[in-house]
């Protein structure tokens, strides 16, 4: 007994692969021929959308809080920070200090180096150190930055940020 091929029978004509690539070629005719042309993806094919950063509720609550736009001294800012503060540890505070350096210019303090963006992070201490020490240890980092500032350079520090670990950063006025 030989085999047989069975068939089902269904109101649709069969379709080969072949079919159905030249079906899709012509659903999408433009799209194929630009990437043969120019060599890359035409726009808006095949880039991820972007995510927006979601923060968490204790960040935002601590982001109203601050009145981002102004700049504070460095007393009120830790102040601020060590009122703002809810992470379950003792977390670090944080200066970002951006400076004006030109393109190959370099600054080296001791146990600092600014990024290739000319900013130098620097952790000053833990939140809850007394404020007064927070703030010499502040203002001897600036000192040291002063000191090893290239000559002719007037605006040498362009801004200074306090933050620390898990919150937002304030701006301070920098002291020159």
């Amino acid at each position: 007994m030989g085999q047989q091929k069975s068939k089902i029978i269904s109101g649709e004509p069969e379709v080969t692969k072949k079919e159905k690539v030249e079906k899709v070629e012509k659903e999408v005719p433009t799209l194929r021929l630009k990437r043969r042309r120019s060599g890359s993806r035409p726009k808006g094919v095949g880039k991820k959308p972007k995510k927006t950063k979601i923060r968490s509720k204790k960040y935002q609550a601590a982001k109203k809080k601050l009145k981002i736009k102004s700049t504070f001294s460095i007393k009120k800012a830790i102040e601020l920070l060590k009122e703002i503060s809810n992470t379950p540890f003792d977390s670090a505070l944080e200066v970002h200090i951006a400076l004006n350096l030109k393109p190959k210019e370099t600054i080296n303090l001791k146990k600092i180096k600014a990024d290739p963006g000319g900013v130098i992070h620097l952790k000053i201490g833990k939140i809850k150190d007394k404020t007064q020490k927070l703030i010499q240890e502040f203002e001897s980092l600036l000192k040291q930055i002063n000191q090893t500032k290239p000559s002719g350079g007037k605006d040498f520090i362009k801004s200074i940020a306090l933050c620390t670990t898990q919150s937002p950063a304030i701006k301070i006025k920098p002291k020159e």
